[in-house]
């Protein structure tokens, strides 16, 4: 007996090591206000279209203008803009729609303004604490890879913030990564294999 109890506990853990390493998605999501059709100032609250969706709230606003904006003219290629004429500072947070936690990756950078003098960061939490603080300055400008920072996987809001002199911003394609969940189909098949090995064991039992 105590030969099949092994066997049977060995199938289970092999069984559930099959369908970690190959039952499972992790989901990419990415927001990029693409959808949108005319540039509009950012409301308290605005929901994006992705899948998941993302809820973003503009938390902080100390003389600035915050928009959804058409990057190039008629493009189409959407961004959040921040800008005003003169020194200001805004924050916008970022949280699934229907909580949870997630990984953020990354997120695209342009500039609208030829001065470079202005402070930015990416602050992620967890349960309302502060986790990480990514700073950057305005010069740099493109993709920023956050994936090899620490403190940007399982969290549940960002912030980004701008602290700016006479700049104009546009932030976009921000990349987020959900954790794995198995398929239905693996969890099915999981189901299936452990009612026909526990089958097989009650008949050698008998």
């Amino acid at each position: 007996m105590f030969y099949e109890g092994e066997g049977m506990k060995q199938s289970i853990i092999s069984l559930l090591s099959i369908i970690v390493a190959t039952g499972s998605v992790s989901a990419a999501v990415v927001v990029d206000f693409d959808e949108l059709t005319g540039t509009t100032l950012i409301p308290p609250t605005f929901t994006s279209s992705s899948d998941p969706s993302f809820d973003l709230e503009l938390i902080y606003d100390n003389n600035a203008d915050v928009q959804f904006d058409d990057s190039g003219a008629g493009s189409g290629d959407y961004g959040l803009r921040f800008f005003r004429g003169a020194a200001f500072g805004a924050s916008v947070s970022f949280t699934l729609s229907e909580g949870g936690l997630f990984d953020f990756s990354s997120f695209d950078l342009e500039q609208r303004a030829n001065t470079n003098s202005s402070n930015l960061s990416i602050r992620s939490f967890l349960e309302g604490s502060l986790i990480a603080e990514y700073e950057f300055f305005g010069s740099e400008l493109g993709n920023h890879d956050l994936t090899a920072i620490a403190g940007f996987t399982n969290i549940d809001e960002i912030q980004l913030n701008v602290f700016s002199i006479s700049n104009q911003f546009v932030f976009d394609n921000f990349t987020f990564n959900l954790p794995p969940v198995p398929e239905p189909v693996s969890l099915s098949y999981c189901a299936a294999m452990l009612a026909t090995l526990a089958l097989g064991r009650k008949r050698r039992m008998i």
